[in-house]
């Protein structure tokens, strides 16, 4: 594949790369939270690259692809799933558990979903 230098080529790659991480992260396609998180950071973080390899600024660059690693291993240490949501939810309502075998009804307070 032959790639021709243009004169709107960094243009049009890094508003591509915000254009789809905006609706990435506007729309939230994906059911997991983390994943669309993840999905907006890349596209941002592309366009970022793509401007610093355009510059010549091969700092920011390096910089832009590496952020979505260091997001991945910050996700990674606390998986959004709905394992974790029920413990959050076992947890929030531990000390009304004795209500709760009494079936009657009781109410979080606000729960990080």
């Amino acid at each position: 594949m032959a790639a021709a230098p243009t004169e709107h080529g960094l243009g049009f790659s890094v508003g591509f790369c915000v254009l789809v991480g905006v609706l990435v992260g506007t729309l939230q396609p994906y059911a997991q939270r983390q994943v669309n998180d993840l999905q907006c950071c890349c596209f941002l973080c592309l366009g970022v690259a793509a401007m610093g390899f355009g510059l010549r600024l091969i700092w920011l660059a390096r910089t832009a692809l590496a952020v979505p690693v260091v997001l991945l291993c910050c996700q990674v240490r606390s998986p959004d799933c709905p394992e974790a949501l029920a413990l959050r939810l076992f947890k929030a309502l531990e000390p009304q558990l004795g209500k709760l075998q009494e079936e009657i009804s009781v109410q979080v307070e606000e729960l990080s979903l």
